[in-house]
């Protein structure tokens, strides 16, 4: 179901293509993980990628995702009456809209901000002409803000679970000021890849926005002993935006060893932490779910909103299977993820399947 696959000398340069952009960036990324640390900020870099999981040979219809994030290491204090000259700290209260109104101590507002860049491509890029089955070109380039109420409940038997109402925001650009085919073919060229052909029948240049509200709630938590846990977290996701809009629940089991009662983002896209918890006992988990969303908008597959475009038909029920890993020491959090994403559009030649790898640092 995850695609299996043996690397042999005539695929060698197809996986250098495919892997290259993480690769050659992440010198640069974890000097920033670390230059970063003594800024009170947690850092997180993000790549998601087909190859990570599909292969060379692989049908995944998204080609790459990087992010960086910085979180703040202290919680979002709101403003009281007097703002003057806390323009976003006010921004982030006017948004916020989730805020838990009873004053509790256990409650804690927790910011992130991200920089982001996505491009996607049909499968087969060797060809010039418009492919009418299969998805238009596209680059994404995008900066987010994400709060994150959390907050604690307890019951009758003591013990506490961990929930939070979320609100993100996400807005950018779509199209040639993306810069998705200088980005792909600025990697091609330095490993002597093969041009993609098809970047002059991307989308349209068109600025785009997401709003999200999410919640999340912890809903068992077993521990086997002092250093082994389990427990089970229920999601629920709303968005709208010319980029994308839909709902979404679904639900993840995470099974660990000094397993934290914080959970992290599950991609790219989600809202939430980046780190799940550092602290100076390693720790491990391993985690599954799965999610299941109605799509009423998705760009990279119904084309430019409000201009001619390529497209396709566009599935309403799309499901997302994950399984992952992470551990962390110290300051230090990397995490594996496999998600396998069933049809987005009708005429999809192969299951979407993609990897993600996230370092996180934590001052």
């Amino acid at each position: 179901m995850w695609g299996t696959y043996t690397v042999s000398a005539p695929t060698s340069l197809v996986i250098m293509r495919k892997t290259f952009p993480a690769l050659y960036i992440l010198p640069l990324v974890v000097g920033v993980l670390f230059l970063q640390g003594c800024a009170n900020h947690t850092v997180a870099f993000w790549s998601e990628n087909e190859a990570w999981v599909t292969g060379p040979e692989g049908i995944s219809n998204y080609s790459n995702g990087l992010q960086v994030t910085l979180s703040p290491t202290t919680p979002h204090e709101p403003c009281a009456n007097d703002c003057a000259g806390q323009t976003f700290r006010r921004f982030v209260d006017f948004i916020n809209i989730l805020e838990a109104k009873n004053e509790s101590p256990d409650n804690e507002i927790w910011l992130r901000y991200g920089l982001a860049h996505q491009y996607f491509t049909p499968d087969d890029t060797s060809i010039s002409t418009l492919q009418p089955d299969d998805r238009p070109y596209a680059g994404w380039l995008s900066t987010s803000v994400d709060i994150v109420n959390e907050s604690l409940s307890s019951n009758t038997n003591g013990n506490d679970r961990h929930y939070r109402n979320s609100v993100g925001l996400r807005f950018g650009i779509v199209g040639p000021a993306a810069f998705g085919e200088e980005l792909q073919k600025a990697w091609h060229r330095v490993c002597d890849c093969s041009e993609p052909q098809g970047w002059d029948l991307q989308l349209g240049n068109e600025f785009g926005f997401i709003y999200t509200l999410s919640h999340d709630r912890q809903l068992i938590r077993k521990d086997f002993s002092t250093t082994w846990s389990i427990d089970v977290i229920g999601l629920a996701q709303a968005a709208i935006g010319n980029i994308y809009s839909g709902a979404e629940l679904g639900g993840i089991v995470r099974l660990g060893y000094n397993l934290n009662t914080r959970w992290s983002a599950k991609t790219m896209a989600d809202i939430g932490y980046d780190a799940n918890g550092i602290d100076a006992n390693p720790g491990f988990f391993l985690m599954a779910g799965v999610t299941g969303r109605y799509v009423a908008r998705d760009i990279f597959v119904d084309g430019n909103t409000w201009r001619g475009s390529h497209s396709v038909e566009r599935t309403p029920f799309v499901s997302d299977q994950m399984l992952g890993l992470g551990m962390h020491w110290k300051h230090l959090e990397i995490r594996v993820m496999m998600t396998r994403r069933t049809d987005q559009y009708s005429s999809q030649a192969g299951t979407t399947r993609f990897g993600s790898v996230v370092l996180v640092w934590k001052p």
